[in-house]
C-alpha cells in the first residue's frame, strides 16, 4: 500500500511522550524507486505551527514537517539504567554488605557468614546461583550440600524467581523457603520526594554508615561504587509511624550521595508489606525477585 502522508493519530496531545515516528524524505526515492522513509525514535518536545520535535536518546533534536508524517504511536518509557541491570550483577552487590567467606562455583558463590552475630541473614549463607555453575545442576546442588555442611550450615540457595535455576532445582526436590525482593532508586531522585521532619544521628566508617534516632530507630548503609546499600532499617515497634524510617533512609542516602553513590538499593522480604509500602512511597522500584530453596527434609 502507497505511504499517505497525514494518516495518523498524533498531534499536539503526544508532548513529553515518547513516540516513534516514520515520515517521507522530502527529494528521495527509496530502494524500489517509491519514496523514501525513516523513523525516528525519542521524546517529542514539541508540536508547533506544523513541525514536530523528537529529541532523540543521543540528544539530537529532530524537526519534522508534519505534513511528511505517515504513521506513528506513542511507546512506552524506556526502562531506566538501573533497572537494565543484570540481576547476577546487581545481587553480586550484595556480598560486600556482609563480607562473608565464599567460594566461586562457575558464576555461582556460595556464601557463609563468618559470625552469627547479630544474626544468621539467609543473602549471607545462601548460594547465590545466578548464572551457569560450569557443571551438571545435581553436581552444583552436592557441591552446595558439602559447603554449608563443611561450614555448619543448613544448605540454601537463591535463585532469581522465575528464572533459569527456579524449576530445574524444585523438580529435583528441592523446597521453597520464602523470597525476597531487590529495590532501587536514583538517589537524587528520593532525595526530592523525603520530608521526614524528624532529625537523626549518623556515624561513619570508611565506606559504611549507621544512622540512628536514640533507642528508637536505626539503619545502615554501604557504598560500593556508584551503588548504595541500605539494609536493616528498623524502628521500635512504639516508635512506628513517626516517620522515623523515613528520616533514617534520608540520612543514609544524603551521606551515599557526598561519597559519590547515585543508586541506592535494598533487600526486603516479600511479606514485608510496611516496608515495601516505605520504599515505594520513596521511589525505589522493584528490580527483581529471588526465592530461596532448600533441599527437602
Amino acid at each position: 500500500m502507497e505511504a499517505r502522508p497525514g494518516q495518523h493519530q498524533l498531534g499536539p496531545h503526544v508532548v513529553d511522550q515518547r513516540v516513534v515516528i516514520r515520515y517521507l524524505l522530502e527529494g528521495q526515492a527509496g530502494p524500489t524507486g517509491g519514496p523514501a522513509m525513516t523513523d525516528v525514535l525519542g521524546v517529542c518536545e514539541s508540536w508547533v505551527d506544523g513541525v514536530a520535535g523528537v529529541r532523540r536518546s543521543d540528544g539530537a533534536l529532530v524537526r519534522i514537517p508534519t505534513s511528511l508524517i505517515v504513521s506513528g504511536k506513542p511507546v512506552p518509557p524506556r526502562p531506566s539504567v538501573r533497572l537494565r541491570t543484570d540481576p547476577g550483577v546487581a545481587e553480586r552487590l550484595a556480598i560486600d554488605v556482609f563480607k562473608p567467606l565464599t567460594e566461586d562455583l562457575g558464576q555461582w558463590v556460595l556464601r557463609a557468614q563468618r559470625t552469627t552475630r547479630p544474626r544468621l541473614f539467609r543473602r549471607a549463607n545462601s548460594a547465590l546461583a545466578f548464572g551457569d555453575p560450569g557443571v551438571p545442576l545435581a553436581h552444583a546442588l552436592d557441591r552446595v550440600c558439602e559447603f554449608y555442611a563443611a561450614h555448619d550450615r543448613a544448605p540454601l540457595l537463591q535463585v532469581e524467581r522465575d528464572g533459569q535455576w527456579e524449576q530445574p532445582v524444585l523438580d529435583l526436590g528441592w523446597q521453597d523457603d520464602g523470597g525476597n525482593e531487590m529495590w532501587v532508586v536514583g538517589i537524587s531522585q528520593a532525595l526530592r520526594r523525603i520530608a521526614s521532619g524528624q532529625r537523626v544521628v549518623i556515624s561513619t566508617d570508611d565506606d559504611e554508615a549507621v544512622a540512628w534516632k536514640q533507642d528508637q530507630a536505626e539503619g545502615r548503609a554501604l557504598v560500593s561504587g556508584d551503588w548504595l546499600c541500605i539494609h536493616d532499617v528498623f524502628v521500635e515497634p512504639e516508635y512506628r509511624g513517626q516517620y522515623l524510617a523515613t528520616a533514617i533512609v534520608s540520612e543514609l542516602l544524603e551521606w551515599g550521595a557526598e561519597r559519590g553513590a547515585r543508586t541506592a538499593w535494598m533487600h526486603v522480604e516479600s511479606s514485608n508489606m510496611p516496608a515495601i509500602s516505605l520504599y515505594d512511597s520513596l521511589g525505589f522500584m522493584p528490580h527483581h525477585a529471588s526465592r530461596y530453596l532448600r533441599p527437602a527434609s
